[in-house]
């Protein structure tokens, strides 16, 4: 695609910008063979495309960044524009659209449970009571235990999830929290609790009637395992995928998600934790279709709740930014059945950790 081709004036353009030109539209290309490949992630199941698998999946990375590389788009429309590059303008127009639509039911929809017309006023004037939880990737290397375990006492929600949680914090959390949460349900990776585990554990101020958290073993390697917890009729399930890469970690990722899939529960269900990838993940939105689960921050924003500089960019500005262009990627999610309705749902900075936890108020 070169300069001359993009622009429908008559008048010949000079060396560098048909050199202009041509980078553009192999930029425009190669983003859209990004974008493709993340949506090719779909694929990603060893025992339909054997090796390839592996491959495909490593596009998962892709439409994580989905979002971030619509933003870019966006921002260089303008300079296309002024440039007269006009082919361009249209397909770097097309992949704004392509990548951020999914922002405009978050950010403009109503709530879950709620039609446009209902005003938060009177959602928390009829509902009795509401229950909030949170979700909570600590970081097993976090020394500020009690700092997180104040923070937790302040915002005061009725069941927690805390994910990489080895034994000393395990420990910690039953001593420090066991007054306000009395009732406890938790999982590792190794079976026995020891400060090399890696697992996660509920907290509850309502009583649980069982707790289940299979062992979850992949090539020979013993996983973190879910726990579910079942309560007042409703169930609570917490987990912490493997991130995207290798094989194995495919596998893990796989299998944990269809185990949590093909689990037989009725009644209101809340799945939550850190999955390890947007909800632009193509396997993520297979396991929503499964369990007909939907997403808690419809009409509340992107809210995003990890980036590579450990719990610092996401709060330090984010107060400063409008919920669409905040840094960071939303990788802790909640996810309700549809009989519950969301109030509220917001993020809050983890002491030591390079996550921020998640929120939700929900009516049953």
């Amino acid at each position: 695609m070169s300069g001359h081709d993009l622009d429908t004036s008559t008048e010949p353009r000079s060396r560098p910008m048909r050199f202009l030109g041509a980078m553009a539209g192999m930029a425009l290309l190669g983003a859209w063979a990004f974008l493709l490949w993340g949506e090719a992630a779909w694929f990603a199941d060893p025992e339909r495309t054997g090796s390839l698998a592996e491959f495909l999946s490593l596009g998962e990375i892709a439409a994580q960044v989905r979002v971030p590389v619509g933003q870019v788009m966006a921002m260089t429309i303008p300079f296309l524009l002024l440039l007269r590059f006009k082919k361009c303008v249209w397909g770097a127009s097309i992949a704004t659209a392509y990548c951020l639509h999914p922002l405009f039911a978050l950010n403009f929809g109503s709530p879950l449970g709620h039609s446009p017309s209902d005003t938060y006023g009177l959602s928390y004037a009829t509902v009795s009571p509401p229950v909030t939880y949170m979700a909570a990737n600590v970081l097993v290397s976090n020394k500020r235990k009690d700092e997180v375990f104040a923070m937790i006492r302040s915002e005061d929600p009725d069941v927690v999830g805390l994910s990489e949680v080895n034994k000393a914090w395990r420990d910690a959390a039953i001593e420090s929290l066991g007054d306000i949460y009395p009732y406890h349900g938790s999982g590792s990776n190794v079976g026995e609790w020891t400060d090399r585990a890696c697992g996660g554990m509920l907290l509850s101020k309502y009583h649980i009637d069982s707790v289940y958290s299979p062992e979850l073993v992949i090539d020979g390697a013993r996983l973190r395992p879910f726990v579910e917890v079942a309560m007042g009729g409703s169930t609570v399930t917490l987990l912490h995928t493997e991130r995207p890469g290798r094989a194995w970690r495919l596998r893990a990722r796989l299998s944990l998600l269809e185990q949590v899939a093909d689990r037989d529960v009725s009644g209101p269900r809340v799945v939550m934790g850190d999955f390890n990838t947007t909800t632009s993940s193509p396997l993520l939105k297979r396991f929503l279709s499964a369990t007909g689960l939907l997403d808690s921050r419809m009409g509340f924003g992107r809210q995003p709740t990890w980036n590579h500089f450990p719990g610092q960019v996401p709060v330090a500005i984010s107060n400063s930014l409008s919920k669409v262009w905040k840094p960071g990627f939303a990788i802790d999610h909640v996810f309700v059945s549809e009989e519950l309705s969301v109030l509220e749902r917001r993020t809050v900075p983890i002491p030591g950790s390079d996550h921020l936890a998640v929120l939700v108020t929900l009516k049953f």
